[in-house]
């Protein structure tokens, strides 16, 4: 009994020392690395890369983050470190600054200046959770935001998510105690439409949303707590579906749903329609529909891909991608276009794990990240086996042109994955 208890306390000495030695690597490095506050950004950076440890329900020891700043000729400019990890979305620019949104605080930065600015609403989250992630900049208040699930992690709450606000040096969150889906902002009422992932009462036959509004007085959003919602379209009503985006414009609720033909067998052959409602009384104005008689796949009819998908609220238009690699933009129920987006690329690695040289395609978008840019177009970064990332830009004939090119950063950690990105410059 006395050599089994030898045994195993040897055993737990070499894992100490063995995890002592993996903190402090990490630590080592972190002294000859810049923080995020005390790097400028190059003035010829031209695209952003986002890099993270993931911390999901495992123990990581070492959460962190790596910023890199490249120029147009794909060179690295600049880098920087952050001992936090990210939630979802991460990156955000209006006019004038760049917004990094962290786990439990953010980064604002006007190119010169840098700001630390710390959660005033003292939420703290631990580990990151799987669900939708949003990110968006609302012009007119000069206000940054992103969505992101917290789980069970908040006290006295079962379930929510959290919109994070960071506006005039100042961040704070608004706690939703709803598992959220997706959420849109109605410029004409200057509030953010949130909408539920599952509905609060059974046999339901309506969307159900709630609202965090501008509020004058304080200068901030808030939260209202009345439930409110659309009433189904009534052909739709009894029927099971998937959402696949949502968008407030011009006092009218934008809804794309698929439906599947048979309710028995979700990932057969279904339809993709628009629906669209009154936003002031919630009642269903009329539907149009996009695709019928269709194979819905794993993805619920939608693309198979990036974190992103569905759907992309930007530029006062809805970009919603289908399981038939075609990109729906809509504008409104009138003005909607079609572009194809085909999956052409060839020796691929994965971006959640650059290092994986045994990566076997699964020719689909799971391994890139799609985005929309502030000029309205389609941009694609993906990693390839020859060690360079590349970002292809969709052109209006379904093809693709490569816009910029650069190496893989060198000192990339195995255990860091390329999460998100941002292009700064015109291609055109």
């Amino acid at each position: 009994m006395k050599d089994m208890l030898k045994k195993y306390k040897f055993i737990w000495l070499i894992v100490l020392i063995l995890l002592l030695v993996y903190m402090g690597r990490h630590k080592i490095e972190r002294i000859f690395e810049s923080s995020l506050l005390d790097v400028e950004m190059p003035a010829d950076t031209a695209v952003i890369l986002q890099t993270s440890t993931i911390t999901g329900y495992h123990l990581n020891f070492s959460p962190r983050s790596k910023i890199y700043f490249y120029n147009q000729n794909g060179e690295i400019v600049g880098s920087a470190y952050e001992p936090e990890e990210v939630l979802g979305d991460f990156i955000e620019e209006s006019f004038k600054e760049i917004c990094y949104f962290f786990k439990n605080h953010s980064v604002l930065t006007d190119g010169t200046s840098v700001k630390s600015l710390e959660n005033s609403s003292g939420t703290t989250i631990e580990n990151t959770k799987f669900g939708p992630s949003q990110i968006g900049y609302i012009e007119e208040h000069d206000t940054f935001y992103s969505l992101f699930n917290a789980g069970a992690e908040i006290e006295n709450i079962a379930y929510s998510n959290i919109l994070r606000f960071v506006s005039k040096g100042e961040t704070y969150d608004v706690i939703l105690p709803y598992f959220i889906d997706g959420v849109c902002y109605d410029e004409e009422q200057q509030k953010l439409i949130c909408v539920l992932a599952f509905a609060p009462v059974d046999n339901c036959d309506s969307t159900y949303y709630v609202i965090v509004s501008w509020d004058d007085l304080t200068k901030k959003f808030v939260y209202q707590e009345d439930l409110h919602c659309f009433s189904r379209n009534p052909q739709n009503a009894d029927i099971e579906y998937f959402s696949g985006g949502y968008m407030a414009r011009d006092g009218r609720f934008y809804h794309v749903i698929t439906i599947p033909e048979d309710e028995e067998n979700i990932y057969g052959k279904g339809s993709m329609v628009l629906e669209i409602y009154d936003l002031e009384t919630g009642n269903f104005i009329s539907h149009k529909t996009l695709l019928e008689d269709y194979e819905l796949g794993s993805y619920a009819g939608m693309l198979v891909g990036s974190s992103a998908f569905p759907s992309i609220e930007k530029c006062g238009k809805l970009y919603v991608f289908s399981a038939l690699n075609q990109v729906f933009i809509i504008e409104d129920e009138n003005n909607i276009e079609i572009r194809n987006m085909p999956y052409v690329f060839e020796d691929k690695l994965p971006l959640s794990n650059p290092n994986d040289r045994h990566y076997v395609d699964s020719k689909n978008f799971t391994e890139s990240l799609v985005c929309v840019g502030e000029d309205g177009e389609i941009y694609i970064l993906s990693l390839f086996k020859d060690g360079y990332l590349k970002i292809h830009k969709l052109l209006n004939t379904g093809q693709y042109e490569v816009v910029w090119k650069g190496k893989i950063m060198p000192d990339l950690d195995k255990d860091m994955s390329i999460n998100s990105f941002e292009l700064l410059y015109d291609t055109e």
